[in-house]
């Protein structure tokens, strides 16, 4: 038998003035029994998980988007892109601008906070370098420049650490970058191809770091709450071309429905 205890955050409660976070989670015990005698009484053949079973309609009301003078929280990543200058910088801060009107930069509502009456419950950073170089290229011999996505990608994945800081108070410092990365990749093939006459070698060649999800204990950033997630290089990383690093909260948005 499997115990599962899960919490929900009452975003109304929160707001409460003189409420603290404790006050507004509330927390179910559930069971789950998986012997024989359970496994005989099923008898729906979709009571499996990652069936797709309709939602009850009795429970409809809960992903209704009209809802007057209601919450709903809804799976919403932040990001943000900033560039990574060639000679390396000291620091590199995200989340401090809003948007303004190209969403390949950021969707944040609002620089370093989220405007009342909404909320973010954070429940993993990712950090993503894109190296500057080309992905391609061709040319009469070897260069250094055709290894140069691979060689930024690991300098900056294994050196620098990453802060999360609401208010004035660290919630998670820790090193290197690399410990960050996306959940996201590039998948694909390449032909390879050598001459006798210049040009003599292409090559294709692009890195990422790679690794476990960064999920971390979830913090929950409050309405108006000013916060920051920051790069920090004390040795500075230098690069072979400019890249961009784009950094990514993930998790729930609290805001008025309709």
């Amino acid at each position: 038998m499997k115990v599962f205890r899960s919490a929900t955050l009452d975003i109304a409660k929160l707001t409460t003035i003189g409420a603290a976070v404790k006050d507004a989670i509330e927390s179910e015990d559930s069971y789950e029994y998986d012997g024989p005698v359970a496994q005989a009484a099923s008898t729906n053949p979709y009571a499996v998980r990652g069936g797709r079973m309709p939602v009850p309609l009795a429970n409809l009301a809960q992903y209704n988007p009209n809802r007057a003078d209601q919450i709903e929280g809804i799976w919403q990543p932040f990001y943000h892109k900033v560039a990574y200058a060639a000679a390396g910088q000291a620091s590199l801060q995200f989340f401090n601008v809003a948007f303004s009107g190209d969403y390949t930069v950021t969707n944040m509502p609002a620089a370093a906070f989220f405007p009342a009456p909404t909320a973010f419950l954070c429940t993993a950073i990712m950090l993503n370098f894109l190296p500057g170089s080309p992905v391609g290229s061709t040319s009469a011999a070897p260069t250094a420049a055709q290894e140069a996505n691979w060689t930024d990608a690991v300098a900056v994945a294994n050196g620098g650490y990453v802060e999360f800081v609401i208010g004035g108070k660290v919630y998670l410092r820790d090193s290197p970058s690399g410990k960050f990365p996306p959940n996201y990749t590039i998948n694909g093939v390449a032909a390879f191809g050598g001459t006798l006459t210049a040009p003599a070698l292409s090559s294709i060649a692009y890195a990422r770091a790679a690794g476990r999800y960064a999920e971390i204990t979830p913090f929950l950033i409050p309405q108006t709450q000013n916060f920051s997630v920051t790069l920090y290089t004390p040795t500075v990383i230098a690069v072979q071309a400019g890249a961009n690093v784009i950094a990514t909260i993930d998790g729930f948005y609290y805001r008025q429905s309709q």
